[in-house]
């Protein structure tokens, strides 16, 4: 194959540095901003993996998908699920090395979150899972946070994990991996109704501050 991974987006930025991501793992990429256009620009036959930046919409994936499948049977295509180099990085990696027909080892991933976050988890067979949450501010700038790591028999689990480790403007993507072989995001931002309730008891404490000891 002339590359081995077709990145195709609107943000350039973001694309030339996942090309320079991957380039560290000795993974071969090329990448277009041209999407209406991606279709006609570059063959199937060409690439082992296609990657969608969420500025995609589905009818334009699909039309790639249905040309580069026709081109190349065995084409794999990731829909990226965050602007994050190191997220997206970890996608396609994952992705390139799963097996044909691999059955998931995660049949549901969940959450929820009022005061407390509480992530769902049920799994098919005992492995290895990695929660990390991944918190993208208002100026696209991330950061990460490694929340645990935990060996999980068969069954459903529930993973209970503070609150404050969520950014609390921004978005935050709960990212579960199993195995080091399946990848699983979830966005999950912070409620606006406690947002405000957070928002009082800071306006509350600057305006009240503690009495001094007499």
């Amino acid at each position: 194959m002339k590359n081995d991974i077709l990145l195709i987006g609107q943000r350039r930025s973001i694309l030339s540095a996942l090309t320079d991501a991957l380039a560290e793992d000795n993974l071969r990429a090329t990448y277009t901003n041209a999407i209406a256009t991606a279709h006609i620009d570059f063959n199937g036959s060409d690439f082992a993996l296609v990657a969608f930046g969420r500025g995609v919409t589905s009818q334009q994936q699909a039309t790639i998908r249905a040309t580069f499948s026709a081109q190349n049977p065995q084409i794999r295509f990731v829909e990226g699920l965050a602007p994050i180099i190191p997220l997206l990085k970890d996608q396609i990696r994952i992705d390139l090395a799963r097996q044909p027909n691999q059955i998931p080892l995660l049949s549901r991933f969940d959450y929820t979150l009022t005061y407390a976050l509480r992530v769902l988890v049920d799994v098919r067979r005992d492995c290895l899972v990695k929660l990390t949450i991944y918190h993208l501010n208002s100026f696209f700038k991330a950061s990460q946070v490694a929340v645990l790591t935990r060996r999980l028999t068969a069954g459903k689990h529930i993973l209970s994990v503070d609150r404050k480790q969520l950014g609390s403007f921004g978005t935050n993507f709960l990212v579960l991996t199993i195995n080091d072989s399946g990848l699983y995001v979830r966005t999950c931002n912070v409620p606006l109704t406690i947002m405000k309730n957070l928002l009082a008891k800071r306006h509350a404490a600057k305006s009240y501050p503690a009495s001094p000891h007499r």
